[in-house]
């Protein structure tokens, strides 16, 4: 029987590619809130997410995506290292998942990122002022490659 070509669910935030049956990759637009890769695999009993992205929103709809290709929500949250855009959407995730990573990983999560974003949060005015300090680098350097 001929498979059928089925529609892949869409997001601002990233668009998926089919790599093999019931592997999905996630795939960051520039224009999204997402910032990083991700993937969604169908275990067949349960969805596996490896990492959750940068952002609530997008990790919203990649929770969406994963229920719509498999059916099911997802079980199992995989972090594969701890820089924040990888699992700062598993906040999403939380309340129905087993969050799994290796031990030096969520270690560096605890100690190093995360106090350094909730001061990053805390400091508004700093943060702008790294944002139009950084618009103006941009205004003025070129790519030397």
């Amino acid at each position: 029987m001929p498979s059928v070509a089925r529609t892949l669910p869409t997001s601002e935030h990233f668009r998926l590619k089919q790599i093999a049956e019931g592997a999905y990759a996630v795939i960051a637009t520039e224009s999204g809130a997402a910032f990083s890769n991700a993937g969604i695999i169908d275990l067949g009993d349960v969805t596996l997410i490896f990492d959750t992205l940068m952002t609530p929103k997008a990790a919203k709809d990649l929770q969406a995506a994963a229920e719509q290709l498999t059916g099911r929500p997802a079980t199992y949250v995989v972090n594969s290292h701890h820089h924040a855009d990888h699992w700062s959407g598993n906040r999403g995730f939380a309340d129905h998942v087993t969050i799994i990573s290796t031990d030096q990983t969520r270690e560096q999560m605890t100690t190093h990122v995360a106090p350094a974003l909730m001061q990053r949060k805390e400091s508004v005015a700093d943060v702008t002022e790294q944002m139009e300090a950084n618009k103006e680098r941009l205004t003025t350097e070129t790519d030397q490659r």
